[in-house]
């Protein structure tokens, strides 16, 4: 067992960012990972569901670094908020058809799906290099040139969108960023989308489609902006919990004089 008087955690068998928390008596994971002096282990680490054995994380020295994070955390995470809510608007339009009887335009549709999913994969993942950086890059350039001229290079372009989001590590849990971005994923809200462009000898049906697309992109776009308002919340009770320590290490008669 470590004591607190220690600087730094060896990550072990068991361990979780909440349970270090736990065991230094901080304010919680998000304290812990977001202090400024573990900057340089979130670029090493930029996922905190993923820290591996043996990775050495620093503890906040003050309950002022730990109240910094936690106040930049939420500043982040409600512009993370908004920014999503944008994004989902634009995928539902997207999505939608001019008029009750009039279905969207194939290549229309696959341009504006292929813009707004790099724009959320680029907000909803952490920074990464190597072969999925590049991967995004070849898919923004590709959404931004390829002519769309049938369903062979509409599957092309959400194939290659698929293999942008591969092997990231997402900024919010990996389960609902990955069922809103990425096409690799079985709960990918554009699942039936990508398999029908898939069928090329197939003429695809998209008014027999986008119902069901509508439906799976809104309970994706639900279930992202629940994940982040989850994180809020654990950023405000981490606050409450800073609050109520530094309240019980000020002696008594120093809070009757406040």
């Amino acid at each position: 067992m470590m004591t607190s008087s220690q600087s730094t955690h060896e990550i072990e068998i068991g361990d979780t960012l909440e349970s270090v928390a736990r065991t230094f008596g901080l304010s919680g994971w998000q304290g812990l990972y977001f202090a400024p002096t573990n900057t340089a282990f979130r670029d090493r680490y930029p996922s905190p569901w993923r820290i591996p054995i043996g990775a050495v994380i620093s503890l906040p020295a003050s309950t002022e670094e730990q109240r910094f994070a936690l106040t930049e955390r939420t500043r982040l995470l409600d512009l993370v908020r908004r920014s999503a809510m944008r994004i989902g608007r634009e995928q539902a339009l997207a999505l939608a058809a001019d008029s009750p009887a009039a279905t969207p335009p194939l290549a229309r549709m696959t341009r504006r799906v292929a813009d707004t999913t790099l724009d959320a994969i680029q907000l909803l993942k952490a920074a990464d290099g190597g072969s999925s950086l590049s991967n995004w890059a070849l898919a923004r350039d590709a959404a931004r040139r390829w002519p769309l001229s049938g369903q062979p290079e509409c599957a092309s372009l959400l194939s290659l969108l698929a293999r942008a989001a591969e092997s990231v590590c997402w900024g919010i849990p990996e389960q609902t960023a990955q069922a809103w971005c990425d096409a690799a994923n079985p709960s990918f809200w554009g699942k039936s989308l990508v398999m029908l462009l898939g069928r090329r000898e197939q003429r695809m049906d998209l008014d027999a489609t986008l119902p069901a697309l509508r439906i799976a992109q809104q309970a994706a776009v639900s279930r992202t902006l629940q994940q982040i308002d989850s994180l809020h919340g654990g950023v405000v009770t981490e606050l409450g919990r800073l609050a109520r320590t530094i309240e019980c290490s000020v002696p008594a008669e120093g809070r009757a004089e406040q």
